[in-house]
């Protein structure tokens, strides 16, 4: 099935006078092989639309890359043929990887054109895997949806599979500090770096908020852990590589807690990501049939609350430790003058990225103790 991909898309990667031209233009800083493929993987990412128009086999075969090149669109099938050719004329040979996009991880023991809804490109000699339908995919890092999945190799038949998930790359961190007012709201900052296929999904995100109402936004993401108040977060670049990518907030929540006390509150998110609370609203099915797809990574979280001078802190949560299999989480909470420091971890490192019903079980107890810690309050008068 990939030799025959191969006999008829390879043709389509022709490469003419005006693809040799801005492929050497594009390239004209580039020392490296490295740094040639990062210039022409950025280029077709961010300048070819994302297009598909099927005219007879269409939907198997891409068009000429001088056509979308001209087009300035295309499908995935365009967009890897036209990257093949700029990379055939700076000497670097690629291969089309024939790829599920959905939830699919494995191949069925009958071949069948249909497994396969997507195309990315294979580099052999620096063994890398890109997928230039995503603009917002610095070289090196992928979508979620293409990780760890069998490719066919369309220029050897071969079946491979793309890098699996590690938690090493793919993780988030998240610093908040927050302080309590006298008539009990919050003020909030947030600043939040992710990594791997979050920052892929981070950037796409951030993008599609620029054209959104600020206050709507801000509304949305406050409203998934019941909060409201007002924010703004800071200006991004979504598509700009060349910096650590950062997502910064400023927020003031309404009144979370009743005061003057005694009372007590529990730690709001804000316009952090809050991706750890979020778990704890997971609920697996009664009983699973079929395996599923899962997948590893790590979210770290560093907060500070800080209460008025006037306020007695009497009691503060107390840390957790869950391990079980390839979950693990931790919290632990230290008081400092008039500041709760939080320190948040999760981890889920997976061997696999196919999943039974054993891991149902797992994650179930860790959610029970996760609830149980996210609703765990600060006393104070």
């Amino acid at each position: 099935m990939g030799l025959a991909y191969q006999a008829r898309a390879k043709p389509k990667a022709a490469v003419t006078p005006a693809i040799a031209q801005l492929a050497k233009d594009l390239t004209v800083n580039s020392n490296t092989p490295e740094d040639k493929v990062r210039a022409l993987h950025q280029w077709v990412a961010q300048n070819i639309r994302y297009l598909g128009i099927y005219v007879g086999a269409g939907g198997f075969v891409p068009h000429d890359a001088q056509t979308i090149l001209d087009n300035r669109y295309g499908d995935c099938k365009d967009h890897v043929t036209l990257l093949e050719a700029l990379l055939t004329t700076v000497g670097i040979e690629s291969s089309t990887a024939l790829i599920n996009s959905s939830a699919a991880r494995l191949l069925p023991k009958l071949p069948s054109p249909e497994i396969f809804d997507h195309v990315i490109t294979y580099i052999p000699s620096l063994d890398l895997y890109l997928d230039s339908t995503s603009p917002f995919a610095p070289m090196g890092r992928l979508p979620n949806g293409v990780l760890d999945k069998p490719v066919v190799l369309a220029a050897t038949g071969q079946v491979s599979r793309t890098p699996p998930f590690d938690i090493a790359r793919e993780h988030t961190e998240a610093r908040v500090k927050m302080t309590l007012t006298p008539d009990g709201s919050i003020q909030g900052r947030s600043e939040a770096q992710m990594f791997g296929a979050f920052e892929v999904a981070s950037r796409s995100s951030q993008f599609n908020y620029h054209n959104k109402n600020q206050a709507a936004v801000v509304n949305s993401l406050l409203s998934r852990f019941q909060e409201t108040g007002t924010g703004e977060i800071q200006k991004t670049e979504p598509t700009n590589f060349e910096k650590p990518w950062k997502v910064v907030s400023h927020f003031e929540l309404d009144p979370v807690v009743n005061v003057p006390g005694p009372s007590a509150m529990t730690i709001p998110v804000g316009l952090a990501p809050g991706r750890i609370k979020s778990m704890e609203g997971y609920v697996g099915p009664v009983e699973r049939r079929f395996p599923r797809s899962c997948s590893s990574s790590k979210h770290e979280e560093w907060i500070e609350l800080s209460f008025p001078k006037d306020m007695k802190i009497v009691r503060i949560p107390k840390g957790v430790n869950f391990a079980n299999g390839p979950v693990q989480y931790s919290s632990t909470y230290e008081l400092v003058g008039n500041v709760i420091m939080v320190n948040r971890v999760y981890e889920g490192s997976r061997k696999s990225s196919v999943c039974d019903g054993s891991e149902d079980l797992i994650f179930k107890a860790f959610t029970q103790v996760l609830r149980r810690d996210i609703r765990q309050q600060i006393f104070f008068e």
